[in-house]
């Protein structure tokens, strides 16, 4: 039963996740770009 509930939750964030995609992976990338760069990594990326 848990693992029934924990399934659906996981569907549902993951189409949260794709209505989402554009900007949460222009921000992953962004961020993910300046850490894998630590020459640009500034005190604001975290």
């Amino acid at each position: 039963m848990r693992g029934l509930i924990f399934g659906i939750l996981l569907i549902l964030f993951g189409v949260c996740l794709i209505r989402d995609v554009g900007s949460v992976a222009t921000r992953l990338y962004t961020f993910f770009a300046d850490f894998m760069n630590p020459g640009r990594v500034t005190a604001g990326t975290f």
